[in-house]
């Protein structure tokens, strides 16, 4: 993919990311200071379609991107960040506030996340309960106003217990991987999950993680995913973000 196709579809996700609209030409050239006309716009959008990294959700108006897309993007386009410093202090006073146990902390941390994304979010350690919170957060989100994509992720949600079960197993040590589309783990759901694993010595391996739309803020949710881990157990962490 050459520079300029690049440019396009990260700027075309960071658009869709914040508006939840479909994306035309003159919104990219109008936005992002592109320095090209709305028609070179228009013909690398549709290479960028013909290769299936964005499609035309409605027969006029703009694109959206793929899972294809978002692959691209989280691998090659995402620009790395460190939570802001008001984050950190949040997350790390939940994380000492309950320093003596460990089953709290994990439940004030998966509140607090849940609380600073506006997503589900998730903590699961061995032998211990999975908490999550902000199930309000995501149906409140434009993708799940559909009765039945409300339903498909009831649905995943019923079955976090599997899912988390089949994430730990395949977290492997100081490790990064990426999965996108899994279709062994997820249903047919309009979401992502970004997870880390950690250890704890004599405790055992655990995750954190944010379920959302597709459409999440990947960049944010990352950064906030993986301080936690590190919180958790320091630097014996992986970080993995899969997209359905």
């Amino acid at each position: 993919m050459n520079t300029r196709k690049k440019i396009i579809l990260k700027d075309l996700i960071s658009e869709y990311i914040d508006q939840a609209k479909p994306v035309g030409s003159s919104t990219l050239a109008r936005r992002f200071n592109l320095r090209v006309s709305p028609a070179t716009i228009r013909n690398e959008m549709f290479e960028l379609e013909k290769g299936g990294y964005i499609r035309k959700p409605h027969i006029s108006g703009g694109r959206i991107p793929t899972v294809k897309g978002y692959r691209y993007y989280v691998s090659n386009l995402l620009d790395e960040r460190l939570p802001t410093v008001s984050e950190q202090k949040v997350l790390e006073k939940k994380l000492f506030q309950s320093s003596r146990d460990l089953n709290r902390q994990l439940r004030y941390l998966s509140q607090t996340l849940a609380e600073l994304t506006k997503e589900i979010a998730l903590t699961s350690l061995a032998g211990q309960d999975i908490h999550f919170f902000g199930m309000s957060n995501i149906f409140e989100k434009p993708e799940f106003t559909n009765n039945y994509e409300a339903y498909k992720l009831a649905c995943l949600l019923d079955e976090i217990d599997q899912i988390c079960n089949k994430l730990i197993r395949r977290l492997s040590r100081e490790k990064v991987e990426t999965f996108i589309g899994t279709k062994d783990l997820f249903k047919e759901v309009n979401c992502s999950i970004i997870v880390a694993g950690y250890i704890i010595p004599k405790q055992g391996q655990g995750l954190v993680g944010i379920l959302g739309p597709t459409r999440m803020r990947y960049a944010r949710n990352k950064s906030l995913v993986s301080y936690i881990a590190k919180l958790l157990s320091g630097t014996t962490f992986c970080l993995l973000v899969v997209v359905l």
